[in-house]
């Protein structure tokens, strides 16, 4: 069994045995290196991207352009939602931010006591499941 991939550009074509599981293995940290060598390139390649374009952040090749965007993320004021929405309607659009509340449980667990508990139990489950593969190196 092989894994097989063509770079669109150069029509390179990249082909990895994976018929057995250590096989399987070293075609997944080749690629992975690769991926990581490749993403290296763009980011010395980023700065000479940034002296080539013009005031609108496009470099023109004809065929092709560079274009470099900005983008700055928005979210809406809570004090502001909470004057033009009633109250079960802004309840609706809370959504609470589990990476700092694990950290205000973890800076508050002796005051907060058994309702740090509580409340991990009760977590429930939000999105899609979906799966993550990785390598993992044994100790």
């Amino acid at each position: 069994m092989t894994a097989k991939a063509t770079a669109k550009t150069t029509g390179e074509i990249f082909e990895f045995d994976v018929s057995t599981p250590a096989k399987a293995r070293e075609a997944w940290e080749l690629a992975s290196d690769y991926i990581k060598a490749y993403e290296a390139i763009k980011d010395q390649i980023k700065p000479i991207i940034s002296d080539i374009i013009d005031d609108k952040g496009i470099y023109d090749f004809g065929d092709a352009i560079f274009r470099v965007v900005s983008v700055q993320r928005m979210n809406y004021d809570k004090s502001l939602l909470r004057q033009v929405l009633d109250a079960d309607t802004y309840d609706l659009f809370l959504k609470p931010d589990k990476p700092r509340i694990d950290n205000y449980l973890k800076e508050n667990l002796a005051d907060l006591g058994s309702n740090s508990s509580l409340l991990r139990k009760g977590m429930i489950p939000e999105g899609r499941p979906y799966q993550q593969f990785r390598l993992e190196k044994v100790k």
